[in-house]
């Protein structure tokens, strides 16, 4: 594991909102085996130049994640969502995904205002325009 917001290696996404608040942001990670006998998988994320807020995906870390249900329902779904909030100001921020745990791999974020529902599928909304 990495420790410290200057030893981990991250990626940078640049985003824009047109209205400052609180934003609901489902990181998608492929479903992974662990590669340590722990009962973590760490990532981290910040916006802009904010704290580095690390979480366990591990949704019971006082028992095996090998064979746990949740590590079955992933295999099963190909798929592990760590849902958080972050705050965004007006206009252009810079979203921070820090790679804490190995064998974490990051397939895709998806970010909405707390207010609204996303329809649902499997394979989430469709990508955001790019240039």
């Amino acid at each position: 594991d990495f420790s410290g917001k200057e030893k981990c290696p991250f990626a940078a996404y640049d985003i824009f909102v047109h209205e400052e608040g609180t934003y609901e942001t489902w990181f998608y990670m492929s479903a992974t085996t662990p590669v340590v006998y722990e009962s973590r998988q760490d990532i981290g994320y910040s916006v802009n130049d904010g704290k580095m807020q690390v979480v366990n995906t591990v949704k019971e870390p006082d028992k095996p994640f090998f064979l746990s249900s949740q590590w079955m329902e992933e295999a099963h779904d190909q798929i592990k969502i760590c849902k958080v909030e972050i705050h965004c100001k007006k206009g252009a921020n810079r979203l921070y995904f820090y790679h804490v745990s190995p064998a974490v791999l990051l397939e895709k974020i998806v970010i909405f205002r707390e207010d609204v529902t996303l329809p649902e599928s499997y394979l989430g909304p469709r990508e955001s325009f790019r240039r």
